[in-house]
């Protein structure tokens, strides 16, 4: 597993206790979750494969 994938699941899985924890119905719990990866995790995402491009691309030089 890479840092990424880690990363990514670990912010899953505290997202989803904490909104779990606040009692929130399922549905809302759903669509929180989602909006938080998208807005947290698309970013890291994106970060962690220019990085690893970038050092592909060094490494074939």
């Amino acid at each position: 597993m890479d840092c990424f994938d880690i990363l990514i699941l670990v912010l899953g899985i505290v997202t989803g206790v904490i909104l779990f924890a606040l009692g929130l119905p399922f549905y809302k719990i759903v669509i929180y979750f989602v909006t938080i990866m998208f807005s947290v995790g698309m970013p890291i995402a994106i970060i962690f494969g220019i990085a690893k491009w970038i050092k592909n691309y060094d490494e074939e030089k």
